[in-house]
């Protein structure tokens, strides 16, 4: 199975190797919980199933924030080296947000929007432009 097609039928599975790892513990775990419950398994086998499935999510949500973490601090530093200034340092937060803030001083916001005409809050109803969106 091609992975559109797995992503398609609801499967899905990362390109990561200990992402994948993971996810198929976790699906693993998933399935013996399930059996057990279905072939009405004693309570404290069910719990600790229960418990090893809830200790795997939370390994492979956090391993997820890891991967994701590293590959923006990583597109953060490519970028800041291509663009770098002489002075400013690449290992620096406060560089980075100068850099963020000087870069984009430029606004794709209108200047002007429609206020809110009606006298009820909750609704909505189109009004006059006003330069304070």
């Amino acid at each position: 199975m091609t992975q559109r097609s797995q992503q398609e039928n609801g499967h899905y599975s990362s390109n990561h190797k200990r992402i994948a790892a993971k996810q198929t513990s976790t699906q693993t775990l998933k399935h013996k919980l399930r059996q057990a419950r279905e072939e009405a398994a004693p309570p404290h086998i069910i719990a600790d199933l229960g418990k090893s499935l809830a200790k795997e999510k939370h390994e492979l949500l956090k391993l997820q924030h890891q991967v994701r973490q590293k590959s923006v601090i990583d597109a953060l530093y490519s970028s800041v080296i291509n663009h770098s200034h002489p002075t400013t340092s690449p290992h620096s937060l406060w560089d980075l947000l100068r850099r963020y803030k000087t870069d984009h001083v430029q606004s794709n916001l209108p200047t002007q929007t429609h206020d809110n005409a009606s006298p009820d809050p909750r609704i909505w109803k189109l009004g006059p432009l006003t330069f304070d969106p």
